[in-house]
């Protein structure tokens, strides 16, 4: 299905299969998604995939990043569970155990999207995002 989407900041319409997905508008280039409004984002994402780990209420949990930015990142967890907005998390990614808070989640059928804000370093001092 085909959606119409009217962008928040020229209001020109434009078409999109989806109503959550983060697009630009074809007209003035600002990136918003007809569910969510405004890429709040202020830091350019890159899509990377990798391996995340994390213990959530005594469960270990396996993920993988779908793309990561200075102050944080978009995992993809192969499983249903939904992550309170807002509790804190320790992750393990790579050879770093970061802080994250959970900005927002998305659950989809097998697996849930959750957004993650890095709350104990400088994401990029760590050189994750090259």
């Amino acid at each position: 299905m085909i959606l119409r989407l009217t962008c928040p900041e020229c209001n020109k319409d434009s078409f999109s299969s989806s109503v959550e997905a983060f697009k630009p508008c074809p007209y003035c280039g600002i990136v918003f998604s007809g569910k969510f409004g405004t890429d709040r984002r202020k830091e350019k994402r890159i899509e990377k995939e990798d391996d995340v780990f994390f213990l959530y209420k005594g469960k270990n949990l396996d993920a993988k990043t779908l793309n990561i930015s200075k102050s944080g990142f978009t995992i993809k967890i192969n499983q249903s569970d939904i992550l309170p907005i807002g509790d804190i998390i320790e992750v393990k990614y790579g050879n770093d155990d970061l802080r994250a808070r959970i900005m927002w989640v998305m659950r989809k059928d097998d697996f849930a999207l959750t957004g993650l804000k890095i709350l104990n370093y400088d994401f990029k001092a760590q050189n994750q995002t090259t």
